[in-house]
């Protein structure tokens, strides 16, 4: 249920946004919340947030997606080679 979309096309990250619920919106980016999900708008969630003039949670799901970011990118990091034989 924490990406399912409502009845109006939005999902959880996006009330808490709309709703200005940045303690709720942090617990649900923690819970693994999807940030590439859109509206039926086709807006993505950092669009969202701006659109709705809520720039901390704009701020917040920038910062997730970094961590993001930087956590895949160390997934796929080769891995060291041991030249000992």
């Amino acid at each position: 249920m924490l990406n399912v979309l409502n009845e109006d096309g939005f999902t959880p990250v996006m009330v808490a946004i709309h709703n200005n619920r940045e303690k709720t919106l942090q617990l649900l980016l923690s819970q693994g919340a999807l940030l590439n999900v859109g509206n039926t708008s086709h807006q993505s969630i950092e669009v969202f947030a701006k659109a709705c003039g809520n720039e901390i949670a704009a701020q917040l799901v920038q910062q997730a997606k970094i961590k993001c970011i930087d956590a895949n990118s160390q997934l796929t990091q080769p891995l060291a080679r041991d030249d000992r034989k």
